[in-house]
């Protein structure tokens, strides 16, 4: 949303930006007050009433309504006569936990369900079964109304992988367009030559932290693996490294120093072991001409170029990573390659440039299907 708001502006365009944060949510007193706001805010929909009225916009964009703006922010610029794109950065319209991912598994239990009983048994919406019961009925009501499917004229995905989930939803097909993420500031392309391999992210179990460092355990002593970030399972990283002299655990890093790292690394780590949207991580490894060794589970499979950008493994598999990180670090001449590949495909695909080209498209056809309606 940040990066959508500067580059509109940077191109000269007015943007007016609404917002709330979901720190909100520990003064709202409890999980079901919190998710009550997936059915209707009469606050939210009246400030978004006034400020069209003020701003008079060409266009909507949304980006995430859940839990505290409500779909009745959409409704009300549909009322307004205003054209709605709406970014489908989750799966919350089918999910109430918004992941597809329970228990250390990719989950789609509730998928293709009216209403997603089964997260309610697992308490998938903040552990609690009322909250997540809450949350359950707002999707079916939404579903019933038709809310997003009537009230939204361009839905925005970040992948093909996540196109091909949302048709189990009743929402028209030819309404949805691919918009990857970008980065603003292009880190430059680097040379690779630090001789390590670099894991940067949130440390996490669903981003395969467990199976990175079983990897590592079955690789030379020589192979130098970087870790920047933090996260729950920061405890078990600092653990790793203080047992492995071939495990460095540099903490949390500011964007430029991980920018820095990518520029020397031999590779990048996305081990991910749950649907993963379209990491900022991959965005910035193609940048700097930095191959990516992924799981080859979701959109990530899409995105990894196998042999041309970098290389896959099946999820959860620390021998078959092990095994392309050997690959990778044995084919010095084919790395050289790789790295021009990578740049390829960001320049292609990723620069701030084809962002703003599709957003305009995005908008363009949004607000020509508004006026087909008038």
């Amino acid at each position: 949303m940040e990066a959508h708001e500067q580059l509109l502006r940077e191109r000269g365009h007015e943007v007016r930006l609404l917002e709330a944060h979901n720190r909100e949510i520990a003064s709202a007193g409890s999980e079901f007050e919190a998710a009550a706001g997936c059915f209707y805010s009469r606050k939210w929909s009246a400030r978004v009433r006034r400020e069209i009225a003020e701003f008079r916009p060409d266009v909507a964009h949304v980006h995430n309504v859940f839990p505290l703006l409500s779909p009745g922010v959409i409704s009300a610029c549909k009322s307004a006569g205003v054209p709605v794109v709406q970014t489908l950065h989750n799966y919350r319209l089918m999910c109430p936990a918004g992941t597809l991912y329970r228990d250390g598994k990719i989950c789609e239990d509730c998928v293709g369900r009216l209403y997603p009983w089964p997260g309610v048994v697992h308490a998938c919406y903040r552990g609690s079964r009322l909250g997540t019961a809450v949350v359950g009925a707002g999707i079916m009501l939404h579903r019933g109304l038709r809310t997003y499917a009537k009230q939204v004229d361009c839905f925005a995905v970040l992948t093909d992988f996540a196109r091909a989930k949302f048709a189990a939803l009743p929402l028209p097909a030819e309404r949805f367009r691919k918009l990857p993420n970008w980065t603003s500031q292009d880190p430059g392309m680097g040379e690779g030559k630090g001789g390590f391999f670099l894991f940067a992210g949130r440390l996490t179990p669903e981003k395969g932290i467990a199976t990175l460092l079983a990897a590592w355990s079955k690789l030379p002593s020589g192979m130098l693996l970087k870790i920047a970030g933090a996260g729950p399972m920061e405890d078990a990283v600092r653990r790793a490294a203080a047992a492995s002299s071939s495990i460095e655990y540099l903490g949390f890093q500011p964007a430029e120093t991980i920018h820095g790292l990518m520029r020397q690394a031999t590779g990048v780590l996305l081990p991910s072991q749950w649907y993963e949207g379209l990491p900022l991580t991959l965005v910035e490894s193609f940048a700097t001409g930095t191959p990516v060794i992924a799981s080859r589970l979701g959109g990530l499979a899409e995105l990894v170029s196998e042999g041309r950008t970098g290389w896959l493994f099946p999820a959860c598999d620390a021998a078959a990573l092990a095994a392309a990180i050997e690959q990778a670090a044995a084919n010095p001449a084919g790395l050289a390659a790789m790295r021009r590949e990578a740049r390829n495909e960001y320049e292609a695909h990723y620069s701030a440039e084809c962002a703003y080209r599709g957003l305009m498209e995005l908008y363009a056809t949004a607000i020509a299907r508004r006026g087909e309606k008038k």
